[in-house]
């Protein structure tokens, strides 16, 4: 189910949106392991205020493990496990050892603010609610089972937070809750039909559903009927809500309002009455306009010259104002570039309502749309213009012919080509040490391969790494420093050991039980069956709901499935539990013929050994241009895990099983105990012409080199 919204974002605003340090849309956190994420010190006062409030509930608790004092480490430390147990999208058990079983039943929370305008201080408010309405029932509710959202509309079903509580429902017997408490309906779902899913799912599992504020109480025998009118209540007020701001936002930009930082080249300032004094407005701030900033507009303008009329590309332009730092700002690109001189603004005219959004409920995807021009709203302003229009025209009508002629909109589309395509026929794809971004390809045809940095070329970041480096002699020197330290006396003895260390651990580690999951996908693979049957023979009133119902049964199918894959294979053990060292020596002597074998599997191989490379320039006395050089770390341990990628194991490898266990599906070795993670040494080699290296070479030995 899709969310229409036509209050803007990225396209719909003549303004600056995409300078902005925080993007309007959110588009880019939904995708994010931290969306819907708590800030850091909201967490910690989160905590503070659980502690305190449930040592005032239930005082014989205090200063047990389930309920600590309240100390800057030990909040700290859950803050740490909300966060963890938020991105990872799993809850630990409570385990309340020693504690006394005070509680008649154990309950989880659920607290959700939808806004980033909003009081971040509401979690705290909504958690005190939450728990003097669990207390009053004698339900214990432990930090590891409180959940949040922040700044996440409650439309969205993929809110991360509300999704652990559904899986912690599902799986109620393993976590051992029987309560489900909420503020209040509208910050659990404000959509009907998740609403009556999530009801749904509590009613088969046996969890009582309650609201601490609007007084909701599955266990009344009127909850079938008070949670649906809710839910659709909760959803009408945002229906409502967005057409009321969408009428109120449409009506300030007639009136000539600012409802959008103006960008760069703009500021604002304070509007004033006739004696100097500020205006204020009804909500008792400052009223506020914009004007042209006339050191910014003077770049602007310098940056439409040099475009038009000096043949200055994008690119040049950008490393003009990241030098200078126009905007306040050294983060300029061409395409920043492009899209500062496409803006209506700089002409004096704004318009507003180009573009709508329509976001997925279940996924938080965001789509936008472009409105035809009959849709926009416009309005002149010429105090704000900058350039005029002929230079205006000049700068675009230099844009789109190079939009035309390269890119994604080029006219000959056989003439275009990805560099990003040609990434897996170089081995080593290296890192720039001015930034710390990865080298792109500047020249990515034929034999001449070479890397550059990206940002060097409009001084982003700063970066001056503006050399070209042959792709060939990269390989060639990090080659040559890979298989004399690999094949180095000593080397074979420390990994062998370090090999063996960690498999004895292994080895020690109980194996997980995996019975109750696979029964759990059995009886949810045969409901999910069912509907699946009724959908066929649905006349199509509740189509939709038979649909959303369906979905979300697969999804939770998948993540059973995911979840049992993932026990399987920390269950998982080698066929052997140690190795010897002539066995490390013939699993190393396909190293070299691995990497001399097909590019696409040796630069995995490859990546795996040495980690990043990074490429910079250092400045050599006595020598007018600087020395490129290559800086790696060569990682022993993860030498066996690389090796069976490429397939480089032979028959007579008796530890083919150890390879293929160390090299499993995100596999991460572990530390052990009290040991830390072994220091390889960098090393750096310098990246020169063969024949100019061997001439260099002969006249440090006084040969003639004529």
């Amino acid at each position: 189910m899709d969310i229409i919204s036509n209050a803007g974002g990225a396209g719909s605003f003549s303004f600056d949106d995409s300078f902005s340090s925080v993007s309007a849309t959110g588009r880019g956190r939904v995708r994010s392991a931290d969306f819907g994420m708590p800030e850091r010190p909201g967490l910690v006062d989160l905590a503070r205020t659980y502690l305190d409030t449930q040592a005032r509930l239930w005082p014989d608790l205090a200063g047990t493990p389930a309920l600590p004092a309240a100390t800057e480490p030990v909040m700290a430390a859950m803050a740490d496990d909300f966060e963890r147990r938020f991105r990872d999208q799993a809850a630990a058990v409570f385990a309340p050892g020693a504690t006394p079983r005070l509680w008649e039943a154990l309950g989880v929370a659920y607290l959700r603010f939808s806004d980033e305008n909003s009081n971040p201080r509401s979690l705290d408010q909504q958690l005190l609610n939450v728990l003097s309405r669990a207390r009053r029932d004698g339900v214990f509710i432990p930090w590891q089972y409180v959940l949040a959202d922040a700044a996440v509309s409650g439309t969205l079903a993929c809110r991360r937070g509300y999704t652990i509580v559904k899986t912690m429902l599902e799986r109620r017997n393993e976590f051992g809750v029987t309560w489900f408490v909420v503020d209040e309906l509208s910050r659990m779902s404000r959509n009907t039909i998740e609403s009556l899913l999530l009801g749904e799912l509590a009613e088969a599992t046996g969890v009582r559903v309650v609201g601490a504020s609007d007084g909701f109480d599955s266990d009344n025998p009127h909850s079938a009927l008070l949670l649906p009118v809710i839910g659709s209540m909760n959803e009408a007020f945002v229906t409502q809500l967005k057409a009321k701001v969408r009428r109120g936002m449409d009506d300030a930009f007639r009136r000539g309002d600012n409802i959008q930082p103006p960008g760069v080249g703009y500021r604002m300032v304070a509007v004033t009455n006739a004696d100097g004094s500020p205006v204020i407005t009804h909500k008792g701030t400052v009223e506020k306009r914009a004007e042209v900033d006339p050191e910014a507009a003077a770049w602007i303008v310098r940056g439409a010259e040099s475009i038009a009329h000096e043949g200055k590309s994008p690119v040049e332009v950008a490393r003009l104002f990241n030098e200078h730092r126009v905007g306040d700002r050294q983060t300029w690109s061409d395409n920043s570039v492009r899209k500062l001189y496409a803006r209506e603004r700089l002409i004096g005219r704004e318009v507003f309502r180009t573009s709508r959004q329509e976001k997925n409920r279940q996924t938080g995807k965001i789509r936008t749309v472009k409105l035809p021009q009959s849709e926009w709203l416009v309005r002149e302003s010429p105090h704000l213009r900058i350039l005029s229009d002929e230079l205006a025209g000049a700068v675009r009508g230099k844009l789109n012919l190079a939009a035309q002629s390269f890119g994604r909109t080029a006219k000959d589309k056989k003439m275009k080509t990805y560099r990003a395509d040609l990434y897996p026929r170089v081995l080593i794809r290296p890192v720039c040490g001015g930034c710390g971004t990865p080298m792109i390809l500047g020249r990515s045809v034929g034999k001449y391969q070479s890397f550059c940095c990206h940002n060097a070329n409009s001084g982003i970041k700063g970066c001056t790494n503006r050399g070209y480096k042959s792709a060939r002699i990269i390989d060639e020197a990090v080659l040559r420093a890979v298989k004399a330290a690999i094949f180095a006396e000593g080397f074979v003895t420390d990994l062998t050991a370090e090999v063996n260390a960690r498999l004895a651990e292994i080895a020690r580690r109980p194996l997980p039980s995996t019975t109750k999951l696979e029964q759990e996908i059995t009886n949810l693979d045969r409901q999910l069956k069912r509907v699946t049957e009724r959908l066929e023979k649905a006349d199509g009133s509740h189509l939709d709901a038979v649909i959303a119902k369906a979905e979300d049964m697969g999804r939770q199918l998948a993540a059973k499935r995911e979840h049992l894959k993932e026990l399987q294979r920390v269950g998982r053990r080698p066929g052997v539990t140690r190795v010897r060292e002539q066995d490390v020596v013939v699993a190393l002597g396909n190293l070299r013929e691995l990497l001399e074998g097909n590019i696409g599997v040796a630069a995995q191989v490859l990546k795996a050994l040495v980690g990043d490379v990074v490429i910079e320039a250092r400045p050599v006395e006595g020598r007018r241009s600087p020395e490129m050089v290559a800086t790696f770390t060569i990682d022993g341990l993860r030498a066996f895990a690389a090796l069976d990628r490429g397939k480089g194991v032979r028959a007579d490898d008796p530890t083919v099983g150890i390879w293929e266990f160390l090299n499993a599906d995100r596999w991460i070795i572990p530390a052990l105990p009290g040991e830390a993670t072994p220091a390889w040494p960098k090393i750096t080699v310098r990246l020169e012409y063969g024949r100019r290296a061997a001439a260099r070479n002969r006249h440090g030995r006084g040969e003639d080199v004529a």
